[in-house]
């Protein structure tokens, strides 16, 4: 290899159809499933420029031109702004440095989060000519010198799994300009090296810098029309340079390629990694995953609030169909719904564990917790606490109620003994509750009490009742 310094361009013969169908090597790159929008500013749109920018297209990649070379970049030629990834060509027009507004307005684009890709002779530019230093952490080599000619590059050991590296031949050949050095030194966010050439200068390295994403290529692409840029890996590592920058961006992130941004950009997919799981996505219950990123939980179908006890140790629950059920919710009495989730029948409002009779229980009065059958039932209190249906006056239960209570039995304890209750002879029990014993005479006339009391209607203790003298 010769060493060199960039001379004012060479022209060679353009060899266009060479050029053009190397890009047929790379047609069969995948299509991304998330299309990057790249923005190329170009060093001329000759050489090996269209056939650059084939490859991208063909691996799934929309490019449009800038408006002007990139020594008359200045940033609204278009603007950077809304486009994934900026590829900055510096082949032919490294004798004219790129306007200062231009080069602020790269940085800011990459430190919003934008990728951006770069190759020689940016640090020819900074560190031999002491210009577009604005660049300085977009450019990830340093130069030494240069040279020209056939190289070999080779992967770094351990790199082989880099995205950017994806389907490139390791140790394949190129002949163009090179930088000759090494990557550039930062305090923070360093640069990784992927490749070197046999040289021991290091050829594709890449740098996340904040959330933005950088690549730095070692070769001089368009410099003196070398077809650097046709080159099949060189093609396929632009390709997939410019994914690994777009979904690394902040404001390009979707890395799980689903259609949706990541919140760091701005976006609303809650789970970046996963790309069934996006706003909108078909979501099923009770598996753990918020996949339409609702944000509720995913444990709470009928959304009131809570999680379902069928599928939650702490879930409260009772029925998540039904947003008007769950724990402490409002509750009717009788229409069958547990809406408080209780666990306790909708037909025992009193809470004494029986259903009201009104509803095919036998708790005959529903509204208090101390009536229900086979209560304790407290005689003469009006309360048929037990639910036996008698009356709660008529402790012997012979029908009647007692005569302390506005009823006829004059022993309310005896149900042998009530108003009308057949007579016992000399018992000295008045079983019909009329004064007297059947079989006594208590005043001596000759004439049964009872007989006195029910038929006659004298008095059974006095002798002679209507004081005639005579006997009754």
């Amino acid at each position: 290899m010769v060493a060199l310094q960039p001379e004012p361009r060479l022209r060679r013969p353009f060899r266009s159809l060479a050029g053009l169908f190397l890009v047929v090597a790379v047609a069969g790159l995948d299509s991304r499933a998330m299309a990057a929008d790249v923005l190329l500013i170009y060093d001329t749109l000759g050489d090996s420029t269209p056939a650059l920018v084939a490859a991208l297209e063909a691996g799934g990649h929309t490019v449009t031109y800038s408006d002007t070379e990139e020594s008359s970049y200045d940033g609204t030629n278009p603007a950077p702004t809304g486009f994934d990834v900026v590829v900055h060509l510096n082949g032919t027009t490294y004798e004219y440095e790129m306007p200062d507004a231009g080069q602020d307005a790269l940085v800011a684009f990459v430190e919003a989060g934008g990728g951006f890709l770069h190759h020689e002779w940016n640090a020819y530019e900074i560190d031999t000519r002491s210009r577009m230093l604005a660049m300085a952490d977009l450019t990830l080599l340093e130069r030494t010198s240069g040279s020209q000619g056939s190289i070999t590059v080779e992967t770094v050991s351990g790199m082989e799994d880099h995205p950017v590296l994806a389907g490139v031949t390791d140790g394949f050949e190129v002949t163009g300009g090179q930088n000759i050095g090494y990557a550039r030194a930062f305090s923070s966010d360093p640069v990784q090296v992927l490749m070197q050439d046999t040289g021991g200068n290091d050829a594709v390295v890449v740098r996340e810098w904040g959330v933005g994403r950088i690549v730095g290529f070692h070769h001089a692409g368009n410099y003196a029309a070398y077809e650097v840029l046709a080159d099949p890996d060189i093609q396929r590592l632009y390709v997939n340079a410019v994914e690994w920058a777009s979904f690394g961006s902040a404001c390009t992130d979707d890395d799980d390629r689903d259609g949706y941004l990541a919140p760091a950009c701005g976006g609303d997919d809650c789970d970046d990694a996963v790309s069934s799981t996006y706003p909108g996505a078909r979501d099923a219950w009770y598996d753990g995953v918020d996949a339409d990123c609702g944000g509720g939980s995913d444990y709470d179908a009928d959304g009131d609030g809570q999680d379902s006890a069928a599928y939650t140790a702490d879930g409260a629950d009772c029925d998540d169909t039904s947003a008007l059920i769950y724990s402490g919710a409002p509750d009717a009495w009788y229409d069958g719904v547990d809406a408080d989730c209780a666990g306790n029948s909708d037909y025992d409002a009193d809470g004494d564990g029986q259903d009201g009779g009104a509803y095919g229980g036998i708790d005959c009065d529903d509204t208090t917790a101390t009536t229900y059958a086979g209560a304790a039932d407290t005689w003469y209190d009006g309360v048929d606490a037990d639910c036996a249906g008698d009356s709660d006056y008529d402790a012997d239960g012979d029908g009647q109620d007692s005569d302390r209570y506005g009823g006829a039995d004059c022993v309310d304890t005896d149900p042998t003994v009530y108003d009308g209750a057949p007579e016992v002879f000399e018992d000295t029990i008045d079983q019909d509750c009329n004064g007297v014993d059947s079989g006594v005479d208590s005043d001596g006339d000759g004439l049964d009490d009872e007989l006195e009391v029910d038929r006659l209607g004298t008095d059974p203790f006095d002798e002679d009742t209507d004081d005639d003298g005579l006997l009754d």
